[in-house]
């Protein structure tokens, strides 16, 4: 066999060796930080869960309903009707070209720079408001980050019956993910913003 061949037949073992070394440090660093609490998995959306867990520094609550105010009129998302969750601790093997096809990467900073910022995100009870600036597109969907998780409501934004008071109690941000219309709620601690891998 030719000296060349035997080399190209090496790469992909190479490559994937080059793969396990990174998830093996990356697991070694959440260890010895000790991770942030709160790590989850898939599985939760089997198990019905119907609300967001939000903990961090002056934050600790259950969110059921998310409350949207755009050009004067009130929009409500419940999370009774619906929850995927998707642990965001995982490496960003989309960076790697030869696997970005076969993942599903989690979320990284850039999609919470300050040019994607729109809004404040309060709080009161077990709601999260947030006011969008009129300029901006109403949300097809919305998805929560905290600390290890990103929660995707399933119910896309309806008119809301009833006026709902607006708080401004704040507790993170609200960002604009132009693509898929989506609009992210980012409140820290967060993996993506406070972890090591993004």
């Amino acid at each position: 066999m030719e000296p060349w061949v035997k080399r190209m037949l090496v790469m992909p073992v190479v490559m994937l060796a080059l793969v396990c070394l990174v998830a093996a440090f990356g697991a070694a660093q959440a260890r010895e930080d000790g991770g942030l609490p709160g790590e989850s998995d898939q599985s939760e959306e089997g198990f019905g869960l119907d609300y967001i867990p939000l903990r961090g520094d002056g934050v600790d609550m259950a969110v059921r309903g998310v409350v949207l105010v755009h050009n004067g009129k009130t929009y409500l998302l419940e999370t009774g009707e619906g929850l995927e969750v998707k642990s965001q601790n995982r490496l960003p093997l989309a960076r790697i070209p030869l696997l970005a096809q076969f993942t599903d990467p989690p979320y990284e900073r850039p999609a919470f720079a300050d040019q994607h910022r729109i809004a404040d995100v309060s709080a009161n009870g077990e709601q999260l408001f947030v006011n969008l600036p009129g300029t901006s597109q109403l949300p097809a969907s919305v998805v929560i980050f905290n600390q290890n998780n990103a929660f995707f409501l399933k119910e896309q934004p309806s008119s809301a019956s009833n006026p709902i008071p607006f708080t401004a109690n704040v507790i993170g941000g609200a960002f604009r993910q132009k693509d898929e219309n989506n609009l992210l709620i980012m409140v820290r601690p967060s993996i993506i913003m406070d972890g090591g891998l993004f």
